[in-house]
């Protein structure tokens, strides 16, 4: 169980480092968004119109136009259109990012409660080690107690019977022997 714990805890982890990792990548494709809106919104203020160029065009003004190398180096409506093309990838991207973010909450939702599951097992089943350990020691602690009795009870009897012994033949003969017996 506390293997299983150990790998859902670090799956959770990885999930979460993921999560983090593809909010940086978002934040930095938005940003790249954001940029590219301003280039065209610019590059569209700054582009003039047939009828511009008409009413502007005087010879001193023909003068003073761009050179060939400016207008090439101008932005085209085709290149707009690519651009908005490439903000359009950009934001199916982004709506993908989102659906991956949303799938990763489902699964570290769903890992917490496999979490909490496995926890509320291990919770019940030291539960049932506590009360057991407790009904062991209760068993033994009564073991022990009974064992002392039956000690004590034969204790009782076999000061009886030397009693009784030291009664029939006399203190006096009691000690004498007792007295042979030791070493010297």
């Amino acid at each position: 169980m506390e293997e299983l714990l150990k790998q859902l805890l670090a799956g959770q982890q990885q999930l979460v480092e993921r999560f983090n990792q593809t909010e940086a990548n978002m934040a930095t494709m938005q940003q790249t968004i954001a940029t590219i809106q301003e280039t065209i919104t610019l590059m569209q203020a700054r582009m003039a119109t047939k009828d511009d160029i008409a009413n502007m065009a005087t010879k001193d003004d023909i003068a003073n136009m761009a050179t060939k190398d400016d207008i090439a180096n101008m932005a085209t409506k085709d290149d707009i259109a690519k651009l908005d093309v490439k903000i359009d990838n950009l934001n199916t991207k982004v709506e993908s990012l989102d659906v991956r973010v949303d799938n990763l909450d489902a699964r570290v939702e769903k890992l917490d409660a496999k979490i909490d599951a496995v926890k509320n097992e291990l919770k019940a089943d030291i539960a049932q080690l506590d009360a057991k350990l407790e009904h062991y020691a209760n068993i033994q602690q009564q073991d022990v107690y009974h064992l002392l009795r039956l000690m004590n009870n034969k204790l009782d009897d076999l000061y009886e019977n030397i009693k009784s012994v030291a009664e029939i033949t006399g203190d006096h003969e009691m000690r004498i022997r007792t007295l042979s017996r030791r070493p010297v």
